[in-house]
Parts: structure tokens; C-alpha cells; sequence
């Protein structure tokens, strides 16, 4: 049981990561809940001293269930420490899914009970949501139960959106691939392609006829830097499933940013030398050289710390500077890079508007 429980808790966190790191995959996950996994005592373990909170679940797999349907489950807890537990609050990560009356207060060596449902009406595929429960465990303050599972669909994708990687080369076209699978039992057919953006191509590959297809999603160079995005959809021949739709989303960061775009300094005047650190990032071939830096009354130094793709810039701020009303100081510079072949770091104070 003991290794079960470890096991089931470092497999939720890496699932909460991978959701977090990944929009591909769609609306049914959560977003990122920023709370730890508390992982509870196994159920041999000795009576401790104080409250010891133990779920002897901590992820609940309710299977495949009816758009639309409630499911409900009741989280087992106990209480294997010495002295009353309580659990002060239960919140789910989102309002599809309630808690109901659960178990406050849990005497020493008792069980209790968190109730819980969930609202599948709004999703689709593969569901994942998180339950954070607050006690008075001083080692195990906050514990997050997982309710995971699928809502049945007749047509199911891979995935419920095409996102490209935001480090795109913007001359080479990138490809994704969504699979389509038919799970109604009746041939499926695919029919009216089309795709709101020209940035972007779509074509439908049959890989099995009537049962599975894969859309294939390619980037149409150059892209521009910022969100580039597209709505690719086409129609079906089943009722209960007529059309099909997914956003298409290709990030492209500039090809040379400057980060922060500004510095901000206390507002009043310096009583202490200060740094601030200034970093330009080469994303695209060939080296970046930063040259003519100034910045009137301040140090300024520049290191690369990696040959050609980034170099940081540290700015000594000395006793008895101040940003002035009447003007805007700033921190000014140029690159050997077409694409930003000059720049400028404005400083303010905070505060300012």
C-alpha cells in the first residue's frame, strides 16, 4: 500500500508538470495549480504525534462516461496521528467540479469522507481535475486528489489542439499531425476542409477508411513574430458529431529579444549602489555582437555568456542616482542583427505609471 501511494503521488505530479508544460493538450486539462503534492503516511505507519492526515486514494479513475454526466466520488480520509485533524477547506481546481460536506473534523485513529462531483457537460476525451485539501497536518498541510478519466465522443483527436513549438525555424515549414478516430461504429466520412488562415495549410490522410484519418497541419513561411493563428475545421457524416474544429496556434519569439524591456529603480534617490542586468537572446542564425552602449551616469558592462546567441548587460546604478521627472534615462545600444539593429532599455521608478 505504502508504495502504491508513493507511486500514485509522483506520478500526479509529473502529470500536473507535463499539463502545465504542454497547451497541446487541450481544454479538458487543467491549468496550472500552483500547490505541492502531499504525499501521507502509509496506512502501517506508528500513531504520530499530531494530526497525520492519510488518503488511502489519492486519484480516482471514474473510466469512460456520457457527455453530460455527473460523476460522483467520496475521497476516503483518515486520521492516523494523535490528535484531532481538521480539514478547513476543499477546493477544486475548477467550477465544473464541487465539493460536498465533508468530514471537518476526524478524531484520532477515525475515518471521513470528502465528497465530490463532477460536471462533464463542457468537455470532451481525456478529463483531468485536481482537488487541493487544507488541514491542520503540520507535515502535510496541503494534499491534492486527481478525479481522471474520458468522456466518450463518436469521433475522437489526438489532440484537441495544433500548437507549434515557439521556437520555430520561420523559413523551414513544421508539420503536425492530428490523429482522427472513429469510435460510433458506423464508417466514418470526412468531407469540407478548410482552414481560416494562410499561414497555415491542412490536409486530410486516410490511414484506415470509415474508421481512422490524420490531419496533417503545416506552417506556411515566414512567419511573424507573435501568436500566428488559424481555426482548420471540417464536417462528418455523423449526426451526433457534424462538424469538427481546432485552433491552430505557432508562437514565434523575436528573432533578437531584449529582456526586461525596461529597469525599475526605487523611486527615491539612491542611498546604495544597485545592479540591474539587461539580456539580449539571439534566436536565429549566425552571432549576435552587442556594441555602443551607454547610459548616462550608470556602469555598464557586457559579458556573453553564450558565443553569439546571448549576452548580458550589467548597469551599475551609484549612490545618489535618481530617474528624474523631466526626462527618461535609459539604457542605449546596437547589434549587428538586421532585425533589431538598434535598441533601447527605458529606467523608471516604481510607481510609475
Amino acid at each position: 500500500m505504502r508504495s502504491r501511494n508513493l507511486f500514485s503521488g509522483i506520478l500526479a505530479s509529473l502529470v500536473l508538470g507535463t499539463l502545465a508544460a504542454n497547451p497541446a493538450n487541450g481544454f479538458a486539462a487543467d491549468p496550472v495549480v500552483p500547490i505541492p503534492l502531499a504525499l501521507p503516511p502509509a496506512p502501517d505507519a506508528a500513531k504520530a504525534s499530531g494530526p497525520r492526515i492519510y488518503f488511502p486514494e489519492i486519484e480516482h479513475n471514474f473510466g469512460t462516461v456520457q457527455p453530460g454526466e455527473k460523476v460522483t466520488h467520496s475521497f476516503k480520509v483518515k486520521n492516523q496521528g494523535d490528535s484531532n485533524l481538521e480539514i478547513t477547506e476543499v477546493r477544486p481546481s475548477c467550477g465544473c467540479t464541487t465539493a460536498g460536506s465533508w468530514s471537518r473534523l476526524i478524531k484520532p485513529g477515525e475515518s471521513g469522507d470528502i465528497p465530490v462531483q463532477l460536471d462533464t457537460s463542457r468537455f470532451k476525451g481525456e478529463l483531468t481535475k485536481t482537488i487541493s485539501v487544507t488541514s491542520n497536518d503540520p507535515t502535510h498541510k496541503l494534499a491534492v486528489l486527481k478525479l481522471v478519466g474520458s468522456i466518450w465522443v463518436p469521433i475522437a483527436l489526438s489532440e484537441t489542439h495544433a500548437v507549434f513549438s515557439s521556437n520555430l525555424d520561420l523559413e523551414v515549414p513544421q508539420t503536425k499531425v492530428i490523429t482522427i478516430e472513429n469510435k460510433s461504429g458506423t464508417p466514418l466520412e470526412l468531407s469540407d476542409l478548410n482552414m481560416t488562415s494562410k499561414l497555415f495549410t491542412a490536409k486530410v490522410n486516410t490511414v484506415t477508411a470509415g474508421e481512422k484519418y490524420e490531419l496533417e497541419i503545416t506552417t506556411v513561411p515566414p512567419l511573424q513574430p507573435g501568436t500566428n493563428r488559424g481555426i482548420v475545421s471540417l464536417k462528418t457524416n455523423n449526426p451526433n458529431m457534424a462538424s469538427i474544429s481546432l485552433s491552430v496556434f505557432a508562437t514565434v519569439l523575436p528573432a533578437v529579444q531584449v529582456i526586461p524591456p525596461k529597469i525599475i529603480l526605487p523611486a527615491a534617490k539612491l542611498t546604495t549602489e544597485i545592479k540591474r542586468y539587461v539580456t539580449l537572446v539571439n534566436r536565429r542564425a549566425g552571432d549576435l555582437v552587442v556594441s555602443d552602449l551607454q547610459a548616462k551616469g550608470v556602469s555598464v558592462t557586457a559579458t556573453e555568456l553564450q558565443q553569439g546567441k546571448r549576452v548580458t548587460i550589467a548597469l551599475t546604478f551609484p549612490v545618489g542616482f535618481e530617474v528624474p521627472d523631466t526626462e527618461q534615462p535609459s539604457l542605449i545600444g546596437k547589434t549587428n542583427r538586421p532585425e533589431l539593429p538598434e535598441f533601447e532599455v527605458p529606467f523608471t521608478y516604481s510607481g510609475a505609471q
